[in-house]
């Protein structure tokens, strides 16, 4: 592993500015609804993790997901959104 990519994660370990999901699905919801996408962490190909911006919003969405309860996203932006994200776990860039 790169010194960079090292010191990133030993700082955002304790920085609650961000949100990190290993959840595909999750990432696409919150991509789809405009979070803003920080980074893609793909050091494990196995497990992509997808970096948000933390905020009070953020942590509604994702407690509704993790609840599983109906969250509302056009069909359209979703596949927009999933394409990409999908994209990045196979190594594509944006």
């Amino acid at each position: 592993m790169g010194l960079i990519k090292h010191i990133y994660k030993s700082l955002r370990q304790n920085d609650h500015r961000y949100f990190p999901t290993r959840n595909l699905h999750l990432a696409t919801v919150l991509f789809a609804q405009n979070f803003t996408l920080v980074n893609v962490d793909r050091s494990d190909p196995a497990n992509c993790e997808f970096v948000f911006r933390n905020s009070f919003d953020l942590e509604q969405m994702v407690e509704l997901f993790n609840s599983k309860k109906p969250i509302f996203v056009e069909g359209r932006k979703f596949i927009s959104s999933w394409k990409p994200l999908r994209g990045k776990v196979n190594g594509e860039r944006f």
